[in-house]
């Protein structure tokens, strides 16, 4: 799965868990059912400009929110790709869902549920409204007494 749809589908798991270190964790658990679905993996360096710019644009999103579960799921979503920026053969991976090949799922199928994934997902995001801090008391000063 690609990391924008990772970083997507993260964000939204965190907006719905509300806290940054859970929010991570169901990120990371996220990453494992994604690559679980039919996709393909690209290492052109076009479509991988492409997703860091999506990555990117989904934790500049959640941060211009204040929303810091969804950046936390966001994290946890892309968080196991790390170890795909090395070269390595499947069987030396760590993360369980990058030991097997991705490759043998046609193209149709595979951009069909990335698309289906990207829309349920910032559809999640938009229906449900950031976790914000809660507004500080309000205080009286001097300034205001003196007017």
């Amino acid at each position: 799965m690609s990391p924008t749809i990772h970083a997507l589908v993260g964000a939204a798991i965190g907006r719905f868990v509300r806290h940054p270190g859970e929010a991570l964790l169901a990120g990371i658990a996220s990453h494992s059912v994604l690559d679980c679905l039919p996709h393909k993996d690209s290492r052109h360096p076009a479509v991988l400009l492409l997703h860091a710019c999506g990555v990117l644009g989904v934790a500049a999103a959640a941060l211009t929110a204040g929303d810091s579960a969804a950046l936390a799921g966001a994290v946890g979503g892309v968080l196991p790709d790390l170890e795909n920026l090395r070269e390595k053969p499947p069987h030396d991976r760590i993360f369980p869902g990058h030991r097997f090949r991705h490759d043998r799922y046609p193209l149709g199928p595979s951009l069909g549920a990335e698309l289906l994934l990207a829309a349920a997902a910032v559809v999640a995001l938009a229906a449900t409204h950031p976790t914000a801090a809660p507004a500080p008391p309000h205080r009286k000063t001097l300034q205001g007494v003196f007017k």
